[in-house]
């Protein structure tokens, strides 16, 4: 039950992170909000990355930590 739960984390964090970099290159389209959309989809593609490695095994807490 414990890695269906964190399955489900992971996909939530990966639809997430998806809507946040569309959404950013969205606001990339306007000078007004660019810099805020540049903001938006790197934290978008910051949280992919993270669970990616998080999710696989490459990296622990103690990476994080460190």
């Amino acid at each position: 039950m414990d890695q269906f739960n964190s399955q489900i984390l992971v996909n939530f964090s990966y639809i997430l992170a998806s809507m946040l970099f569309i959404f950013g290159l969205k606001m990339l389209g306007s000078p007004e909000t660019a810099r805020k959309g540049n903001l938006v989809s790197s934290s978008g593609m910051f949280l992919a990355v993270v669970v990616t490695l998080l999710d696989q095994g490459i990296i622990d807490f103690t990476w994080i930590i460190a």
